[in-house]
Parts: structure tokens; sequence; C-alpha cells
């Protein structure tokens, strides 16, 4: 039988966190993004 480290499990965990990352990531960001973006866009956004 496999362990609890194979198979499915370990790639369910590693794809969990590194989606975990990519959301606090651009959470991040994100404020930033938008005041850029406004200035450039002429504060239309």
């Amino acid at each position: 039988s496999k362990g609890a480290f194979d198979g499915y499990t370990t790639r369910i965990m590693i794809f969990a966190a590194v989606l975990l990352v990519a959301i606090a990531g651009i959470s991040l960001v994100k404020t930033r993004w938008r005041t850029t973006w406004g200035v450039k866009a002429g504060g239309m956004i």
C-alpha cells in the first residue's frame, strides 16, 4: 500500500500551498496595482 505521502495527497498539498502563496501575493499588491492603473487611466477606475 502507498504511504501517506504517496499518490495524490502530496500533489494536492503542494497545489494548495502554491495557491495560497499566489492569493497572498496578489492581495499584497492589489492596492498598488489599482492606484497605479488609476493614475494612468486618469482616475476612471
